[in-house]
This record gives structure tokens, sequence and C-alpha cells, in this order.
């Protein structure tokens, strides 16, 4: 049989630092999988992320309507809002009237919304209900922040959502659940699964399950049939004596199989896309530690640790903001970049098959 050159192309593509794992197989490459590949490509919904503008948010004058500039300039489709970052800048502080000028600016610019919190206190996600309301926001992602045993933190965690899932299904809210840096895929989805709700599932980060001891096409392996948002990111690992840690880095410089943990997230769902937005988290510098051991026990203590850090520059706040835009700007080329270049096998396939 003569090999089929745009299959032997995709799969070098996909494969690509991927370092042994493979994670979800690779489909057979026919007809329907190229039409399915194309779709997902042209409907892609991408969000601009508010952390990749940290420093000017937390320690310079930016403000939060910039950040939707900065996604209506790019071409994307929405910007995903932390609401707790900004000190006095921020949504949790922003009055209503403030946040329908958000809105209002939103809709000029025909952009989306959706926001985030880092806990899952069901004070904290009311709040959060509040500005998606005032916002015409659905999606709210959330972590947990918890620690001590994992199984304690697992229990905790499934009763804190499980009152979170009767509040968001009163309102149609949807909560994204992240893996960050403390939790293992398996526990992540036992989790979602336990609480039970349609308006509860996972939001995927592309580096996080490295904390863990994990690697990011196995971790997406395990928590693909529940995902629902992800997170893009450059991250390169940090090996040490107390595990795996990361930083942030460009992409093209990082350690992620980026084009293949694309591919297996546009590919998700038979019919309409499982995952509609892709948030891009753009963070050079941020450090974050090992939180687990690979060959820790299923029940060992998660502890705090060090904090995870993004320092500022010793050549001033200005320097910063500049280099955050230039990066997020850098990141949103290098993710069209490979998005063309995914569609390169799909269009010949189909010019091959007439």
């Amino acid at each position: 049989m003569t090999p089929d050159p745009q299959k032997a192309k995709l799969e070098a593509l996909l494969l690509t630092k991927c370092a042994g794992h493979s994670g979800l197989p690779i489909p057979l490459f026919d007809r329907a999988a190229a039409e399915k590949l194309l779709f997902r490509i042209d409907g892609i919904r991408l969000f601009a992320h508010s952390f990749s503008f940290y420093q000017g948010l937390a320690h310079g004058t930016l403000q939060i309507d910039e950040i939707l500039r900065f996604a209506a300039d790019q071409g994307l489709h929405g910007a995903s809002i932390n609401i707790d970052i900004g000190g006095t800048k921020a949504l949790s502080r922003m009055s209503n009237t403030a946040l329908g000028r958000l809105r209002s600016l939103a809709d000029e610019l025909e952009l989306a919304i959706s926001l985030e919190m880092s806990s899952t206190e069901f004070d904290h996600f009311q709040r959060a209900q509040q500005i998606a309301a005032e916002l015409g926001a659905r999606w709210i992602r959330m972590r947990s922040a918890k620690v001590g045993r994992a199984g304690d933190v697992v229990r905790d965690s499934i009763a804190d959502l499980k009152r979170i899932a009767v509040a968001a299904e009163r309102r149609d809210h949807c909560v994204g659940f992240e893996q960050h840096e403390a939790l293992k895929s398996c526990e992540i989805v036992e989790i979602v699964t336990a609480v039970d709700s349609g308006n509860v599932r996972i939001l995927f980060d592309f580096g996080n399950m490295i904390n863990v001891g994990e690697e990011p096409l196995e971790a997406l392996q395990i928590q693909a049939p529940l995902v629902r948002l992800a997170h893009l990111k450059g991250v390169r690992k940090v090996p040490g004596a107390g595990g795996c840690g990361q930083l942030g880095v460009p992409e093209g410089e990082d350690d992620l199989p980026q084009a293949k943990l694309m591919f297996d997230l546009l590919m998700l769902g038979d019919y309409a896309p499982q995952v509609p937005i892709f948030i891009l988290e753009k963070v050079v510098g941020y450090a974050s530690p090992p939180m687990r051991q690979p060959d820790d026990g299923p029940d060992t203590e998660i502890r705090h640790r060090a904090p995870s850090t993004l320092p500022l520059s010793a050549d001033g706040i200005e320097n910063d903001v500049r280099r955050e835009r230039q990066h997020s700007v850098q990141q949103v080329q290098y993710v069209k970049s490979m998005l063309k270049t995914l569609r390169e096998p799909a269009k010949c396939v189909l010019a091959a098959d007439g």
C-alpha cells in the first residue's frame, strides 16, 4: 500500500515534542476527519486572558477595557477576565454602572466575556454570578485553593461544587473547573463526575499538570470527556528534587506538544465542537514550583508551598506593560499560524478526494 503523504505530514506535525506520550489516538485522516478539522478551525473562538496583562493591571495603569480593545484589534472573539485582578480596578470592585459600560463596549466590539475566580468558595461564586449577570457572561472558571490530604481536598471540592452547581443551573451559568497545579487529572475527573451537573465541566490548561508529575497529552486523555474550555500557553518544565515545576515562556521555546494538544481539543465532540472557547494565557516569566511527586500515593498531603511568582522587571513597569502586549501579540500570531498549518493536510485530503 502506498503511504499517504498527507497523513504522514499531519502525524509528523502532531508528534512534535510528544516525547513518547501521544495521548489520544490520531484518527484515520479521511475526508470526514479532514472536513471536521477544517470546520472546527474555521469556527474556533479565541479569547484574550486578563492574566496575560497581570503586571499592567496589578501594578500599572492598564484598565480592563484595554484588554477588550486588544482582543478586538487582534481579531479575537472575546476576553476571559479574573474578577479579582487589578486591585481597585478589578471587576469585583466595580459598580454596576461601570460594569454596564464595560458590557456596552464588549457589545460594540462584538466580543464575548467569560469570568475567572481562584477558589470554590460559595460567597466568591455568588459575587462572580452578580458580575456575570451585568456583563452577560456565561462561563465562570474556578479552581481549588485547598490544602490537606488529597482525599479531603477532593471530598471538600465535591461539596463546594455541588452547592455551586445548583446556583449555576438556576442562572444557566457554566463552570469550568481547572486543574491548577495541585490536583491530578483523575482527581479532577472524580470531582466533576461526582458533582454530576451539566453546568460543571473541566477547563484544560496546557501546562498545569506538570506540577503534579503528569504529561500534558496523558492528562488531556484522562480529562477529555469532560473538557469544555482550554487555557493555551507556553511552558518549560523545571525538574527539581521536589518534582517538576513550570516556567512560562513563548510558544516555540516551550516543552509542550502544542499542535497535538490543539488538534485533540479541536476534534473533541461528534457533532458540535465540545470545546467552544480557547483562552490565550501568555505568562512569560511565570514561575510555579512543584506540588506533588509522580509517585505520591492517592492520599498524599497537599501542602502550602512557595507561591508562584511573576516578578517585576528591573527596568520599570512601563517596559513590563509593553512586553506583556508584545508577548500577547506573539502568542496570537503563533496560534493562528499553528491553525493555518493544521489546515494544510486537511485541505490536501479534500482536494485529492475531489
